[in-house]
């Protein structure tokens, strides 16, 4: 038996009841032709029908076929109460042929006076797969759907025939728990992003996620709920069209989603679908509100699909946690709802992310493995997801062919025009630019980027772009000369800001490790949020970035001269690096712990430390495949010697570390090798072979220092006062006020006044130099 608004149709008997009189059945007797005709139409409600197709099915012999087809359909219409002009039953497709476009319904439907007839909603449903069954078997269907609008808005007449353009943008907002229960809070974002994902399978309308939207309402100072007025001023402001809000309740063992499509230009459809698990029938939940938004719209291939309830509650949950609580927590429910319904890949796509995330690297390729073996066509997005995060997972575990997979996650991601993809396959390619100090083609990549938010009033309104933005890498010895630092800094604290209040913890801590990395901000602020990201890596169990915060932790506690406690550092980074398996791990921590003997011999006057520092730097630096690490090797090897007394390899390694940065691959640690040579002159009292190095550009202040005081050295104050001037009217932010007093005293020097000079500082006296001054 089928059910469907007031009505209960028997496939067997070809029966059709009206149930509308206090539940009493009614029988309305059809013909033989309209009942085959119903039963058709409901078997194949998922398309358009065409005539030829019907008269094939039903009408194979006779002269006067096409009027007997149009004859049986006025007559179900008129046995269902139907008008063609405002279908609720069948609707007409000129030129192509007609569907049924009334949801079925079983006994735990919400009931006809609750929900009255005149206020149904039109919506072609997609029957699952299971739905094309044998006429016999229609009485075990177990679908529920319950679709109502205000009344107003099915006599509107663009209602059924106002496509969206294919620009339309959509924003899909939080939704809403309202039924009483914490343990369904995970419908929040993790329905409301099943929903937004569904939508972008369409391919029709550029989607805006859950939590994208919600970061919106934030900086627009909006809660939730939001009133439709402000919506749409929200609308208006993004250049969007329109908004899906919804809040879920239960009702009679069922869920209920009450959902609104608010548009810019002041329309509204409403109303309620109903299941006993709307995860589980997400699929059609979303093609119900894509015919909504285009109902001219085919329905997909690939629509009908539906999940088993536990699967999809699962996967909604998975989702839900792993933007709040981080991959270790969603993990479970991920791994639950891919062996639940195994024939659902994206649960398993997201079981591989959080593998990747969680250091479970032999489980993450096995699962994105077997995900890729199984993608289709149909589904661009989950293409792109695979590829994106395989390529994250090469990138972590340092694999030689990491370049092509990147390229192949920008190509895909590009294809399935998902921005959140793009961004990430984007963010890919920037850090691998970055590791070849390919600084324009980093640059170029953050470019590409900006310009996925062209269609913003205000690009620094997203979180995820100002992380993205911020974040530039400003870590270690190096630095992009494209990075304007201080401009991300501002970024990154929006972001926070955004983050925090969202309570969307793996980002809060992302975003506090890119503040720590940034020089420009205060050193107190930055080594807050060093410690809290180093805390939170620990709870979420995420060991790559745990690793990267220790390394990251060490080089900040060094450039205070705390080497002991860096070392130590190390030593914790170096246990986590070793079960990883990443070389660039491996490598980076032994000439860090190199680096931190390296401080304490320097700094500390140790001098065991001094030789250990040296003794591991030598054996270090023909094993070195990383190009940078060997130029500041060659650095720290002459900073060695010179602190030796052994001038002559002192120079020879610094002079080896220029001719490696001469390249101009890595700018800023090539300057930090010139001004250590010129320190080294200048202390032997070389002056002539100071001011030889000035054909380098003076870029930091220490070149500046010592250029001037060899100038002054050789009496030429005035020329000592230029540099300094100069240099303090390019590079403000860097300049300081020892430096002024120095300037001072050449001016006094240059008028022929006595004065003593300021000890010029020591080549390794700050290892950022010029940045960590400010």
């Amino acid at each position: 038996m089928v059910r469907f608004a007031h009505f209960e149709f028997d496939a067997q008997t070809g029966y059709l009841y009206d149930m509308s009189s206090n539940d009493q059945r009614q029988e309305i007797k059809l013909r033989h032709k309209v009942a085959e005709l119903l039963c058709y139409l409901i078997e194949h409600r998922d398309r358009v029908v065409s005539k030829d197709e019907l008269l094939g099915a039903l009408w194979q012999h006779g002269e006067f076929r096409d009027t007997s087809l149009t004859q049986s359909i006025r007559d179900l219409r008129k046995a269902l109460g139907d008008k063609a002009q405002q279908p609720h039953y069948v609707r007409t497709y000129p030129q192509r042929g007609y569907q049924w476009i009334m949801p079925l319904a079983t006994d735990a439907a919400v009931t006809v006076d609750e929900i009255p007839a005149s206020q149904d909603i039109i919506i072609p449903k997609t029957s699952p797969n299971w739905l094309r069954l044998s006429r016999v078997h229609w009485a075990t269907l177990t679908l529920c759907l319950v679709v109502t609008a205000v009344a107003a808005w099915q006599l509107l007449p663009w209602a059924a025939s106002k496509p969206p353009s294919a620009s339309e943008h959509v924003v899909v907002m939080p939704f809403h728990n309202r039924s009483g229960l914490a343990e369904l809070n995970w419908v929040e974002l993790g329905l409301a992003d099943m929903l937004s994902m569904v939508l972008r399978q369409n391919a029709q309308a550029d989607i805006t996620s859950p939590s994208q939207s919600q970061m919106w309402l934030l900086n627009a100072n909006l809660t939730q709920p939001t009133s439709e007025s402000d919506i749409r001023t929200l609308l208006n402001a993004r250049q969007a069209d329109v908004a899906i809000t919804a809040a879920v309740r239960l009702y009679n063992q069922q869920q209920v989603l009450d959902f609104r499509l608010i548009h810019a230009d002041g329309r509204i459809q409403q109303g309620s679908i109903s299941y006993p698990s709307l995860p589980g029938e997400i699929y059609a939940v979303g093609e119900q509100i894509n015919l909504l938004l285009n109902p001219q719209a085919m329905p997909k291939k690939s629509s009908g699909k539906t999940f088993l309830k536990l699967s999809s509650e699962s996967f909604a949950e998975g989702i839900s946690a792993l933007e709040q609580q981080g991959a270790y927590r969603a993990r479970r429910y991920f791994s639950a709802a891919a062996v639940l319904d195994p024939s659902d890949l994206w649960p398993q796509a997201y079981l591989g992310r959080s593998q990747v995330l969680l250091g479970e690297w032999t489980s993450a390729e096995q699962t994105l493995v077997t995900v890729a073996k199984h993608l289709t066509d149909s589904d661009p997005v989950l293409a792109a997801f695979v590829a994106v995060w395989h390529a994250e997972l090469a990138r972590r575990r340092g694999d030689e062919d990491q370049q092509p997979r990147v390229a192949q996650a920008v190509a895909l991601a590009e294809k399935s025009e998902d921005k959140a993809l793009k961004l990430l396959s984007y963010r890919l390619a920037a850090r691998a630019a970055w590791a070849a100090m390919q600084w324009r083609d980093h640059q170029q990549w953050l470019t590409r980027a900006r310009a996925l938010s062209d269609n913003l009033v205000a690009l620094d309104d997203q979180a995820d772009m100002l992380f993205y933005l911020g974040n530039q890498a400003n870590e270690g010895l190096e630095q992009s000369p494209w990075s304007d630092i201080r401009q991300n800094g501002l970024q990154l604290r929006k972001a926070l800001n955004y983050y925090q209040q969202l309570d969307y913890r793996p980002r809060i801590a992302d975003t506090q490790l890119a503040i720590a990395r940034n020089y420009s901000l205060p050193l107190s602020e930055r080594q807050q949020a060093l410690d809290q990201a180093i805390t939170a890596y620990r709870e979420l169990h995420q060991p790559y970035e745990l690793t990267e915060a220790l390394l990251y932790a060490g080089f900040f506690h060094l450039q205070q001269h705390q080497g002991r406690r860096a070392e130590a550092l190390f030593r914790e980074a170096q246990t986590y690096a070793k079960t990883l398996g990443n070389p660039h791990f491996r490598e980076m921590v032994r000439f860090y712990l190199a680096f931190a003997m390296l401080d304490q011999g320097l700094f500390d006057a140790d001098q065991l430390k001094l030789q250990q520092a040296i003794q591991r730097m030598t054996e270090l630096l023909p094993q070195l495949d990383n190009t940078l690490l060997a130029l500041s090797t060659h650095i720290f090897l002459g900073w060695g010697y010179a602190a030796q007394g052994d001038t002559a390899k002192a120079e020879q390694y610094l002079l080896q570390a220029i001719e490696l940065g001469d390249n101009g691959s890595a700018p800023t640690t090539h300057h930090y090798a010139v001004y250590s040579l010129m320190k080294l002159y200048l202390d032997q009292g070389q002056y002539q072979r100071v001011l030889a190095l000035q054909h380098y550009p003076v870029t930091t202040r220490l070149q500046a220092r010592y250029l001037a005081r060899a100038y002054s050295a050789l009496g030429e104050h005035q020329r000592a006062v230029a540099t300094l001037a100069q240099f303090a009217q390019q590079f403000p932010h860097y300049w300081g006020e020892t430096d002024q007093h120095q300037l001072e005293n050449y001016q006094r020097l240059a008028s022929g006044q006595t004065t003593p000079l300021q000890i010029e500082p020591q080549a390794h006296s700050v290892y950022c130099e010029t940045e960590w001054q400010s």
